[in-house]
């Protein structure tokens, strides 16, 4: 299984890298890994700058002509695997502990469990995803006087988080792609990366 695209929105924010490894006592079977590095990302905006940081995002597959045979119990506090009944394809939520405000944590060698080729070509695609209410801001500048009231300051806090949402966080805030070596695959180039 090869690497065939990786893209990360905020790579201050956040970086993801997974490891596929093979398993030695199979050819169709991978076990899978994950390091997930979180921090703060500075931006420009506008005339002024931001500071944020996520409390939590959400960690998707989409999963071609491969199954998960195996999920791991995880060893981190941090991250937890979700059942949805209405579908297939595994979900992971990470979420800031208790004593941050935000993740600035980062979590190594985390085993999400074994997947295994039902066919080819194959293709394995990892997403983070966050939306508006996952960003915490930790520093505002140059953008609006700080004198003015805490509704009309959450206000402006909810729109600049929208802000960032549409222009940092889509589609995806991190993309992974694996696949066979006889996958069709085009890489996509054209990111959308600033805030202008």
């Amino acid at each position: 299984m090869q690497l065939l695209e990786s893209h990360n929105q905020c790579p201050n924010c956040l970086l993801i890298e997974l490891q596929i490894i093979p398993k030695t006592d199979t050819d169709n079977q991978f076990e899978l890994y994950i390091n997930l590095k979180y921090n703060q990302q500075e931006e420009e905006v506008l005339e002024g700058k931001v500071k944020f940081g996520l409390r939590s995002s959400k960690l998707s597959f989409n999963l071609n002509n491969l199954i998960f045979v195996e999920k791991s119990s995880l060893n981190s506090p941090l991250i937890t695997l979700i059942d949805n009944a209405f579908s297939s394809q595994p979900i992971w939520e990470i979420r800031h502990s208790l004593d941050n405000k935000f993740l600035q944590d980062e979590l190594t060698n985390i085993k999400l469990g074994v997947i295994e080729v039902k066919g080819y070509p194959y293709q394995l695609t990892a997403q983070v995803l966050a939306k508006t209410v996952d960003i915490f801001f930790t520093d505002i500048e140059g953008l609006w006087f700080h004198d003015i009231s805490p509704n009309k300051h959450a206000i402006l806090e909810r729109k600049l988080a929208k802000f960032i949402e549409n222009t940092q966080f889509q589609p995806y805030l991190s993309q992974a792609i694996f696949g066979s070596e006889d996958l069709d695959f085009t890489p996509n180039l054209h990111h959308q990366t600033n805030l202008g």
